[in-house]
């Protein structure tokens, strides 16, 4: 049995919406179905991102059903930038650690997480961008436009 403290969930047509604040973790979970728009994931991407403060995290991680371990972020201060223009609406990156080449960007008018440097395009890697409008919402370990069906987890502890 897991114990989260203070969960919130909002059940949306079809899909849950689950936000947990598991010891000072915020995370943001959804399923993506390939060939279909992302209307909830979206309005549950912009409540995820309200979450965020400018607190101190240690970590930030991109995962899902495509990479199960998925890949982790540990330099604070670039997790920090993440989460500030991530909740200000505003560009960061790239930034390179972990392997990995961290952005964050506005695409379609929505707020975009990438860990491929680029924001925005269709590529292969970890992104994710729910309110993009069409069927390009990203992917995790995959091609990042018209991705296979999938759960993307997005963590920041």
């Amino acid at each position: 049995m897991i114990n989260f403290h203070n969960v919130l969930i909002h059940h949306q047509s079809e899909h849950c919406v689950c936000f947990f604040f598991a010891a000072s973790s915020i995370i943001y979970t959804q399923s993506f179905t390939s060939g279909s728009t992302s209307s909830s994931q979206c309005t549950a991407w912009t409540t995820f991102i309200s979450l965020l403060t400018t607190g101190s995290y240690t970590s930030m991680a991109m995962s899902g059903s495509n990479d199960p371990t998925g890949i982790t972020l540990t330099n604070p201060t670039y997790i920090l930038g993440i989460a500030n223009a991530l909740l200000t609406s505003s560009t960061y990156g790239p930034v390179s650690s972990n392997g990995y080449s961290w952005a964050v960007g506005t695409c379609s008018g929505g707020p975009e997480l990438t860990a491929t440097g680029t924001i925005c395009q269709c590529n292969t890697g970890c992104t994710v961008r729910p309110c993009i409008g069409n069927l390009n919402w990203g992917a995790i370990n995959g091609y990042t436009c018209s991705a296979s069906s999938q759960p993307m987890t997005v963590t920041f502890t």
